[in-house]
């Protein structure tokens, strides 16, 4: 056996972060493999994706408005209590930041399933994703 083998170990495993990431890798092709199971099961994967990216999308609709809520009170909280100008005025800003970053988001919820419609039928027709 070679000795450097014998002493340092694997090549692969030198340091704990490489054991994780190796770790990190079989356990997503772990899960895609259950996936890819779980998709040749049912026929019709076009309806399972579609069927995932309709529960993602609500998922992260969620948490979005959530997260705007307490984010908009915390930075209106600071407009209305602080009297410092400059500690006004970022809040200010965190609260235009916050609206555009809302608004964003939401509005791929409209335009993903409008170009689904566009790109899958030719007509352009908004579809219920």
């Amino acid at each position: 056996m070679d000795k450097t083998l014998k002493k340092n170990g694997s090549p692969l495993l030198k340091s704990k972060s490489s054991v994780l990431y190796w770790v990190g890798i079989s356990i997503v092709m772990a899960m895609l493999c259950t996936m890819v199971f779980a998709f040749a099961a049912n026929a019709n994967v076009f309806e399972n994706i579609k069927t995932a990216l309709k529960n993602l999308y609500n998922d992260i609709f969620a948490i979005t408005t959530v997260t705007a809520v307490i984010a908009a009170t915390i930075a209106l909280i600071l407009r209305l209590v602080s009297r410092n100008q400059r500690v006004v005025d970022e809040a200010t800003q965190w609260l235009k930041r916050i609206a555009i970053s809302y608004v964003i988001i939401n509005a791929l919820g409209i335009i993903a399933p409008w170009l689904l419609g566009l790109i899958g039928s030719g007509a352009g027709q908004f579809t219920n994703f």
